[in-house]
C-alpha cells in the first residue's frame, strides 16, 4: 500500500512542477530592428537568482499541497473498498453458469449442421470437377474436329489430285477413236 501511496505523489509532484514551470515561463516577444547592429556587451556576467529563488517557493507550495491532497485521501477505507469488491466476486457461481450454458448448447445439432454443411460444400465441390472436366472434353472435342476438318481437307485434295492424275492417265491410254458417221 505504502507503494501505491509513492508512486501516487510522485505522479501528483511531477504533475504539479510541470504545472508551475510551464505557468512560471514568461513568453517573450523579440523585437528585430529594421537595420543590423552590432550587439552590445553584457553588462554583467552574473546571473540574476531570485527567479531561481521564487521558482523553488513555488515548488515547495505545491509540494505541501500535493502532500496535503493525498493525506486527504483515505486510503484505508479505499483498500478495504477494493478488497469488498473482489470478494463479492463468486467464482465458483461464475463457473457453474459456464457449466450450465455449456450444457445448453446443443451439440447434436451442432454437430449435425456442420455435417450437412461439410456435405452440402462436398457437393458443390463435385458439381464444379463435373463441370470442369466437361468443359475440357468439350474443349478436347473441339480440337479433335479441328483437327480431323484439316485432315479431311488434306484427303479432299490428295483425292482430288489422284482423280485429276488418274483421269490423264485414262485419257493418255484411250486410243483415239474417231467419232463414227452415220
Amino acid at each position: 500500500m505504502k507503494k501505491i501511496k509513492i508512486i501516487f505523489s510522485a505522479i501528483l509532484v511531477l504533475t504539479a512542477l510541470s504545472t508551475t514551470s510551464y505557468a512560471s515561463t514568461p513568453s517573450v516577444k523579440i523585437n528585430r530592428p529594421a537595420f543590423d547592429t552590432v550587439p552590445k556587451a553584457k553588462s554583467s556576467p552574473l546571473i540574476d537568482l531570485s527567479d531561481f529563488d521564487n521558482g523553488i517557493k513555488e515548488l515547495d507550495k505545491a509540494v505541501t499541497q500535493m502532500s496535503k491532497k493525498i493525506n486527504d485521501v483515505d486510503w484505508n477505507k479505499m483498500s478495504k473498498d477494493l478488497n469488498n469488491t473482489l470478494n463479492k466476486i463468486d467464482i465458483n457461481k461464475m463457473k457453474e453458469d459456464i457449466r450450465a450454458s455449456m450444457k445448453k448448447i446443443d451439440w447434436e445439432r451442432v454437430n449435425g449442421d456442420v455435417k450437412k454443411s461439410l456435405t452440402d460444400a462436398n457437393e458443390q465441390i463435385q458439381k464444379a470437377m463435373k463441370e470442369i472436366d466437361a468443359q475440357m472434353n468439350s474443349e478436347k472435342i473441339q480440337a479433335h474436329k479441328d483437327e480431323l476438318k484439316k485432315d479431311m481437307e488434306e484427303l479432299k485434295k490428295d483425292l482430288q489430285k489422284n482423280k485429276d492424275e488418274l483421269q490423264k492417265e485414262v485419257n493418255k491410254t484411250k486410243p483415239k477413236t474417231e467419232p463414227a458417221k452415220s
